[in-house]
């Protein structure tokens, strides 16, 4: 009533109204769960479920965080220093009694015996999960801790194929998986262990990510593919009939779907939304598999994956990590010199990786860009070695063999840091590259690892400790710093102490001291996630018209119903700008999703991407909407195009224009590519007369050393080129 009263008055949303709310309204009156309790099907509707396990800490202390009172775990310490404030928080082991059988390896049959004879018995997870994925064709979410074992559930579900082509129930060709991962790195470790489980089996297993290049014809001989969510995205918005992918597909796994709340989410719900409307439309036997870290809104989820919660939703909370893990949230005070608080923030961090060092202890050091990890290394170096602590490095004969191992890297600098143990890993490094730096430190060559999101997202490698240095990073698509999300920090901590190497792990996060109750708070009380799609929508609707599934409105309308957006515009209306009015007049939103959706259409017609007539609602797509879907140009780029792009314009000009294209938004020129873009631009046709080298101006000299077959030494120049 309050809202309805607010809005009636502003006729908008302003934040202001949240201190009026909280004036008004009396909070006694509201049930509330008393402090401490679990979580359990008494109290919480959403555990109602037979495969859901959401408890929380049974006891808790009350801390104050920066001006903040917080629930901690109990036994949580609270140390200030004059530099910095740390908080400790003991790992959650609360876990609730497994009363299921574990299932021995030796108990199965033959097939599953060959595929998982590394192992001897499934963990409780695996073992819960076993007879829902390898013996019904329903749709699975299985939400559980990172490193809990999700990726043997998803061969489980492979499996339940393979024993129907060995009963004559499937033929090979029949057997069509796909399997998303949500980056290249982890989409070449997960092809190299189906690779290997199954390699008696003789199945075609290839990685379909932009480091590989297939034929059409390769790809559907394929068994399984693994691939990324843009290039499954490509694959499936062209229609090729009986040949579709799409259509031939039986078993779908989607790896971290919980990415539906990152700027790469869209991208999902495009994907599902496609495989939903065709397995409906064509009558088709389709599989979805959503593997999930722990999230809050596990249930929208699986509504969005058509799960059955009875019977498909799996729901472990942290208390299941197969390995307790310790976490610590160091606030950095700020100095009056900026500079003076990111050389502490490099201090503490350096410390804390000679005490982890000491204990003989695999470190990781998380850092939010590729520049980022150089300097932090060579930071790193300097201290260790002014810290006068060479018991703490590797003999001279291991420093040899690092060294052997690391002279045919295209990458310099991992040669040089090989006599300190350390080495670095970004997406800007080489495939060769990466491939060594991983496989050194997965033998235990290399102590510290210092490197991007890259490593967070599944790249399976040992570390007993984890640091995250700073939650700021730069976001080029708005221009600006912003701070890291929840869900990221739990990837990343997720790499410390995985269950085949340690029996204790530790994340360490390093933050500003304003952000320490930010974060201490998101960490143990979970923020449900959104849809993001609203921002992708015309560039979503238009692949839909030129697939030929959306023909007019209402046909859009009815796929918007298939999204994630669509889930959450109904749980959560307020944040996409719909009131409880809207609701209530409207509860499938059906008039909401027709407004959005002519929007979009408006747009889209503007940009000549598609004709649009708003008397019979058709839509029909044109021949630059056909380029923009099936070359992933955005609108914004169609856009800029049209209004920029004249008959009469020189080579230079073109190129220029095209370097503006919203596609090259999240390049950005490091300090190491400058000499390297400065000797390009003396040997490129179109020299550019400009003092200093500006986002646009790097793409220009790629495009023209791409045309011209200039070779690329620098790493990450190289990576930007594919």
């Amino acid at each position: 009533k309050l809202y309805d009263k607010f809005v009636k008055k502003l006729a908008r949303f302003d934040w202001k109204f949240l201190d009026q709310f909280f004036r008004e309204v009396d909070f006694s009156q509201v049930p509330k769960i008393p402090s401490g309790m679990p979580r359990t099907a008494q109290n919480f509707s959403s555990c109602n479920y037979p495969f859901v396990f959401d408890r929380e800490t049974l006891h808790t202390s009350t801390f104050n965080v920066v001006g903040k009172r917080l629930n901690l775990p109990i036994n949580s310490q609270h140390l200030i220093e004059h530099t910095h404030e740390e908080f400790i928080v003991p790992p959650i082991l609360n876990r609730q009694t497994v009363t299921w059988p574990l299932i021995q390896i030796t108990e199965t049959d033959e097939l599953t015996r060959i595929i998982f004879k590394e192992i001897e018995t499934f963990n409780p997870i695996q073992s819960l999960i076993y007879d829902r994925a390898l013996n019904s064709c329903e749709n699975l979410l299985i939400c559980a801790p990172t490193g809990a074992g999700k990726t043997n559930t998803a061969l489980l579900s492979v499996l339940r194929d393979l024993k129907m082509f060995r009963d004559n129930q499937l033929t090979k060709a029949d057997i069509k998986v796909v399997y998303i991962a949500p980056m290249k790195a982890l989409a070449s470790e997960i092809t190299a262990k189906f690779s290997k489980a199954l390699r008696s089996l003789n199945l075609k297993i290839k990685e379909v990510t932009g480091d590989t290049q297939l034929s059409k014809q390769e790809i559907s001989s394929c068994n399984i593919i693994v691939t990324t969510p843009e290039k499954w995205d490509i694959l499936t918005r062209k229609s090729d009939g009986e040949s579709s992918y799409t259509l031939l597909t039986r078993l779908l796994i989607i790896d971290e779907i919980h990415l539906l709340q990152d700027d790469r989410g869209p991208v999902l719900e495009s994907i599902v939304a496609r495989a939903l409307r065709y397995v409906e439309s064509n009558q088709l036997s389709l599989r979805i598999i959503g593997l999930s870290a722990t999230l809050p809104n596990y249930l929208d989820v699986a509504s969005f994956l058509k799960v059955n919660p009875n019977t498909g939703l799996f729901y472990f909370d942290l208390s299941y990590r197969p390995v307790p893990l310790e976490f610590r949230f160091i606030g950095i005070k700020t100095m009056a010199n900026p500079y003076e608080t990111f050389r502490q923030m490099d201090t503490i961090c350096f410390q804390k990786v000679v005490e982890l060092l000491a204990e003989d202890h695999q470190v990781i050091i998380f850092v939010h860009s590729r520049d980022a990890t150089r300097k932090t290394a060579l930071a790193l170096r300097d201290f260790l070695r002014n810290s006068n602590i060479s018991h703490l490095i590797n003999p001279d004969g291991a420093n040899f063999l690092l060294k052997s191992k690391l002279s045919s890297c295209q990458n310099r600098l991992l040669e040089e840091l090989s006599q300190f143990n350390i080495s670095i890993h970004h997406a800007g490094i080489s495939k060769h590259d990466r491939t060594i730096v991983e496989n050194l430190f997965l033998k235990g060559n290399t102590r510290v690892l210092i490197s991007t999101s890259t490593l967070a997202w599944g790249v399976n490698l040992p570390a007993h400790a984890v640091i995250i240095k700073g939650t700021s990073l730069y976001d080029s698509s708005v221009g600006q710093f912003r701070h890291i999300g929840t869900l990221d920090i739990q990837q990343m901590f997720g790499r410390a102490g995985r269950p085949q190497y340690d029996t204790s792990g530790v994340g360490i996060l390093i933050t500003e001291h304003k952000m320490l109750s930010h974060y201490i708070g998101m960490m143990l009380h979970n923020n449900p996630i959104e849809s993001k799609l609203l921002e992708s929508l015309p560039d979503a609707l238009n692949a839909e018209i030129v697939l030929g599934t959306v023909t007019n409105i209402k046909e859009a309308v009815k796929w918007l119903s298939y999204t994630f957006l669509y889930v959450r515009m109904r749980q959560n209306p307020l944040v996409y700008g719909i009131t409880s009015r809207d609701i209530t007049n409207d509860p499938n939103l059906t008039i909401y999703r027709e407004t959005i959706i002519k929007k979009c259409a408006e747009i889209l017609d503007k940009s000549k991407m598609i004709r649009y007539n708003p008397q019979t609602k058709y839509l029909h797509a044109t021949t630059l909407g056909r380029i923009g879907s099936h070359y992933y140009i955005k609108f914004k780029s169609i856009n800029l195009f049209n209004e920029n792009l004249k008959k009469s314009m020189t080579d230079c000009e073109i190129l220029q224009l095209l370097s503006l294209s919203s596609e090259f938004e999240q390049l950005k020129t490091r300090d190491e590519e400058l000499e390297e873009l400065k000797n390009i631009n003396d040997a490129i046709p179109y020299i550019l007369k400009c003092d200093e080298i500006s986002n646009n101006k790097k793409v220009m000299i790629l495009l023209q050393a791409y045309i011209s077959r200039i070779y690329i030494y620098t790493s990450s120049l190289a990576s930007d080129m594919m």
